[in-house]
């Protein structure tokens, strides 16, 4: 969930409950509709940059492609892998 919205800055805060990694594709749930985009920088709350963020609660800031209110969901959609020739998702 969406904590808080600097759109300005493009940046959101949110509380990480899965594991998160730059490169990421995410999604933001929003009241006008849903927007996708690769997740291409996070930082900590006092602006140093991450690669990773686990879940757990923790705090970061992510770089948004599009002004994101508060209360918006973030979601990741699944990851697929490829096991001995079966594909998962």
């Amino acid at each position: 969930v969406v904590l808080n919205a600097f759109p300005e800055k493009q940046l959101v805060e949110i509380e990480v409950k899965n594991r998160l990694i730059v490169g990421d594709q995410i999604e933001f749930m929003t009241p006008q509709g849903n927007h996708s985009q690769i997740l291409r920088a996070m930082f900590a709350l006092n602006g140093e940059p991450l690669t990773e963020a686990h879940g757990g609660g923790t705090r970061v800031l992510l770089a948004t492609e599009h002004a994101i209110p508060p209360f918006s969901l973030v979601r990741l959609p699944m990851r697929e892998t490829k096991e001995k020739g079966n594909e998962t998702a």
